[in-house]
């Protein structure tokens, strides 16, 4: 009998140890799980921060490259154009998608009064070493100054574009000795005028103008000084043109004279102006004084033709009338 309680002990005690231990072990397994289960939260909410992150940094970078397209949009607007007026107005329009500001004005150096230092920022515009005049800007927040100025500098830099151009045609279409415009641009500006005036029923005027004795000038005291002569005539001529004349040197010592809005009788009128400005006083080349005169052949549109080369061959005629008469003077033929 005592043997027998002695075995149930024995196994009431095993069995309670072991229950023991796998209570222990639950409770290991349970603490071990919990853990893991916090670290995994934890990784998820570290990547979950991460693509917010991400997320962030990508919407900046699609904001970035909006405002590099818009950026790159007004720059190439502001190429399309070779007119400064075009090209502010296009800038002032585009500026306004961009940025946040209440005017923007363009004004030389002349109107600054116009606009109030503590109301308009002001952008300098230059154009190689001078000021070509100013951006003035107003309601334009202090973090939208960096972008201002990026804009700012390209509507400078189209400024200058402009000004090159001009300069490289004003080349291509300029005489280089005398200053007027060439045979070939004063045809295509013919051609034009002629096509203007009949739309309009105006009258255009057209002078044929030669140096008189031009070859014994240049025989007897060379070809600087009638170089000299040239330019200076070319100088008086352009005296007496209005605004809208167009003066040109057709050829050797040609030149000619487009008048619009000019009818026969005021282009005879002008030539005599021409002849009376150049003979009045001595054209003085270098060390010589020399007493310089022109002949002048008068035509005009619609009455001597209605395309510019009979009208030219017109005048090219009365020219040589004139040459014929004893120069020195003005003729239209009748």
């Amino acid at each position: 009998m005592f043997c027998l309680v002695s075995v149930s002990s024995v196994i009431i005690g095993i069995g309670l140890a072991v229950i023991g231990h796998l209570v222990v072990r639950h409770r290991e397994i349970v603490e071990e799980m919990r853990r893991k289960v916090e670290e995994l939260e934890s990784t998820r909410k570290k990547m979950y921060h991460d693509l917010e992150r991400q997320r962030a940094k990508n919407r900046q970078f699609e904001r970035e490259a909006e405002k590099e397209v818009k950026l790159y949009e007004i720059i190439k607007d502001l190429t399309n154009t070779l007119d400064e007026i075009e090209m502010f107005k296009i800038f002032k329009e585009r500026l306004k998608e961009y940025i946040q500001v209440e005017d923007c004005v363009f004004i030389d150096s002349t109107q600054l009064s116009l606009t109030h230092s503590l109301e308009y920022y002001l952008f300098p515009i230059r154009v190689e070493n001078d000021i070509r005049g100013y951006l003035a800007v107003k309601g334009c927040r202090e973090e939208d100054l960096d972008i201002f100025h990026i804009l700012a500098n390209q509507f400078a830099l189209g400024m200058r574009r402009i000004k090159l151009y001009r300069a490289i045609e004003e080349v291509a279409i300029t005489d280089e000795l005398t200053g007027v415009y060439v045979r070939r641009y004063v045809l295509d500006s013919f051609f034009e005028s002629l096509l203007r005036a009949n739309k309009f029923n105006s009258p255009v005027g057209f002078l044929m103008i030669d140096v008189d004795n031009f070859k014994r000038i240049n025989d007897s005291y060379g070809h600087l000084v009638g170089d000299a002569v040239l330019k200076e005539v070319a100088s008086r001529i352009k005296s007496t043109a209005r605004e809208i004349d167009l003066v040109g040197r057709y050829g050797g010592e040609e030149f000619c004279v487009i008048l619009l809005d000019t009818d026969r009788e005021g282009a005879k009128r002008a030539g005599e102006r021409i002849c009376k400005v150049v003979s009045e006083k001595p054209v003085i080349a270098y060390n010589e004084v020399l007493n310089v005169t022109v002949s002048v052949g008068v035509a005009s549109f619609p009455e001597d033709g209605k395309d510019p080369y009979t009208i030219i061959e017109i005048a090219d005629k009365a020219l040589y009338e004139a040459k014929r008469l004893g120069k020195n003077r003005t003729v239209v033929l009748k």
